[in-house]
């Protein structure tokens, strides 16, 4: 049991570094401005509402990899229920990243994409923790 807690913690935070390094990486690419107050939550939605789509593509597919690679963690530190503890990652992911798209203010179309774009990818990270650990055997 606490094997199982501990898959999933660990899985959950090597997640939250993954979108934190990627989120920095498109802060880079699509710099934020400059001259406003960037602790004031009306201007974090102002430069959010009016990003390019590219930039909400980006924010998507790092959702996607750090869903992979945090439920994969999960199910690789786990011994038994690789599946579950790997959707348990995928599914409060989801939870939190719909949370943040919906709260500063996303695109309609990017909140939508966001339900989808978690739990697929840590089942499929399930999945090939499954495939490892029965190679080991």
């Amino acid at each position: 049991m606490l094997r199982n807690i501990l898959s999933v913690t660990i899985g959950l935070l090597v997640s939250f570094v993954v979108i934190m390094l990627g989120e920095g990486i498109s802060y880079n690419i699509f710099p934020l401005p400059a001259s406003n107050n960037l602790s004031d939550p009306d201007v974090m939605k102002n430069y959010i509402m009016n990003a390019p789509a590219a930039f909400h593509i980006i924010i998507l597919v790092l959702y996607c990899i750090s869903s992979f690679i945090g439920a994969f963690m999960a199910s690789v530190i786990t011994i038994n229920k690789k599946m579950t503890n790997a959707i348990t990652v995928g599914g409060i992911l989801m939870g939190l990243g719909v949370f943040n798209l919906v709260s500063l203010s996303h695109p309609t179309w990017a909140i939508i994409c966001g339900l989808f774009a978690f739990i697929p990818f840590a089942y499929l990270a399930g999945l090939l923790g499954l495939k490892i650990s029965t190679k080991k055997k």
